[in-house]
C-alpha cells in the first residue's frame, strides 16, 4: 500500500469515529488526497502574481506557491482562473479548494472565508495617477472619477473621499482606462503598481501619494474547515522560516517587502 493511500485511509478512519461521514464531502483535505489532484484558484489579472504566459498558462509568484503546495500533498495541481469579483465565490462553489490570489484579510471577508494565519504578503493601498494630475494628496482626490478593479475593496475607500468609481474587470482594462482619461487615476494596491514603475509605457505616471492602510494578504479555505486551515499554517510557517517567499519575490523581480523580511526574521527566532 503507498503512503497516499495509507494517508487517505487513515483520513477516512478519523472522518468516521468523529461522526461526521456526511460532512466528508466539506473536508477538502480528505477529497484532494482522495482524487490526487488540488484546484487553486490564482489570479490571472495581476501580473507578476498571477498572469497568463504566451500559452495561456497561469503563471507567477502565487502559481508558483501553489505548485509548492501540490508538490508536498503529492498530487496534481490544476489551477483555477479567476479575479478579485469571483475568487471567494469559486471556492464557495467547490471548483477550487484553496485562494492564493492577492486576497487581502479585510473585515468581513473572513466571515465567509478562512484566512490562513500566517499571512503570506502585505500590500497597501495608493492611487496610480499621471504625473501631470496635480494629485499628491488623498483629499485630492474629492470630486474625482478614480477607475478601480470589481470586488476591491480600495473602491470603498475611494468613495469616502468622495471620489466616484469607474469599475472593470481587471487591473489591464482599468489601465487602459486611465492611459484613456477616462479617469483621473487608478486606485489600487501598491503591489500592482510596482512593476510599472520600469515599464516605459507608463514613464509618465506614478503613485505619488503616501500609502496607506496597509494590509496583509491571505491564503483562503472553505470557512469551517480547520484540518485544511491548519494543514496550510504549517505550509505557510515553513514558507516564511525556509525564506522561500523573499527568493520567489527575486524570481519574479518583485521589490523586496519589509512585511517578508520582518516575518522572516520572527519565525527564525522562534
Amino acid at each position: 500500500m503507498n503512503i497516499l493511500i495509507c494517508i487517505v485511509v487513515m483520513l477516512s478512519f478519523v472522518v468516521a469515529t468523529e461522526g461526521r461521514a456526511d460532512n466528508q464531502h466539506s473536508d477538502t483535505l480528505y477529497r484532494i488526497l482522495s482524487t490526487g489532484t488540488i484546484k487553486v484558484c490564482n489570479k490571472v489579472d495581476y501580473p507578476p502574481y498571477g498572469s497568463k504566459n504566451e500559452v495561456g498558462e497561469i503563471v507567477g509568484f502565487e502559481a508558483d506557491l501553489a505548485a509548492d503546495v501540490a508538490t508536498q500533498l503529492k498530487v496534481k495541481l490544476e489551477k483555477v482562473p479567476v479575479v478579485s469579483a469571483n475568487r471567494i465565490a469559486v471556492l464557495q462553489s467547490g471548483k477550487c479548494d484553496l485562494i492564493i490570489a492577492t486576497m487581502s484579510a479585510i473585515p468581513g471577508r473572513g466571515d465567509v472565508v478562512g484566512f490562513v494565519q500566517p499571512f503570506y504578503m502585505a500590500g497597501s493601498e495608493n492611487i496610480f495617477v499621471p504625473r501631470s494630475s496635480g494629485v499628491r494628496r488623498w483629499e485630492d482626490v474629492d470630486g474625482k472619477v478614480l477607475c478601480g478593479v470589481d470586488g476591491a475593496y480600495y473602491n470603498n475607500d475611494a468613495i469616502e473621499l468622495g471620489a466616484r468609481i469607474l469599475s472593470f474587470k481587471d487591473g489591464a482594462q482599468a489601465l487602459a482606462a486611465l492611459r484613456d482619461n477616462k479617469c483621473t487615476g487608478f486606485i489600487y494596491d501598491t503591489t500592482y503598481f510596482a512593476p510599472l514603475s520600469n515599464d516605459p509605457v507608463w514613464a509618465d505616471y506614478g503613485t505619488l501619494l503616501t500609502p496607506r492602510h496597509p494590509r496583509p494578504w491571505a491564503i483562503g479555505v472553505v470557512k469551517g474547515d480547520a484540518r485544511f486551515l491548519d494543514y496550510m499554517s504549517r505550509i505557510v510557517t515553513q514558507w516564511h522560516v525556509s525564506g522561500k517567499l523573499i527568493e520567489l519575490e527575486d524570481k519574479w523581480a518583485i521589490p523586496h517587502s519589509l512585511y517578508l523580511q520582518q516575518q522572516h526574521d520572527i519565525f527564525l527566532s522562534k
